[in-house]
């Protein structure tokens, strides 16, 4: 059996990664953001499209309060990329 690939640039450029961050409720009313390079900004909205926190993300662990429910999140870097997600507070 033999296998042909074809390979295609696709505008991303080589070695550059994309930090992964972790969002995530450890404890009730609290979110925690692991994984900054201190160059990020985080916003949080509700279900409704209320903004919950905007906050820079100076250190690479950061907790904050926040309210329950579920939550979209949206981190925005200093090159304009962003990674989105939810979490779940309690």
């Amino acid at each position: 059996m033999t296998w042909t690939g074809e390979v295609y640039p696709i505008g991303i450029e080589e070695g550059i990664a994309v930090r992964p961050h972790h969002v995530s409720s450890p404890n009730a009313l609290e979110v925690e953001v692991i994984g900054a390079t201190g160059e990020e900004v985080l916003t949080i909205v509700d279900l409704s499209g209320r903004t919950l926190i905007t906050r820079k993300l100076d250190t690479d662990h950061v907790r904050m309060h926040c309210p329950p429910g579920l939550h979209v999140w949206t981190i925005h870097d200093r090159s304009g990329r962003s990674r989105n997600g939810k979490v779940l507070v309690r």
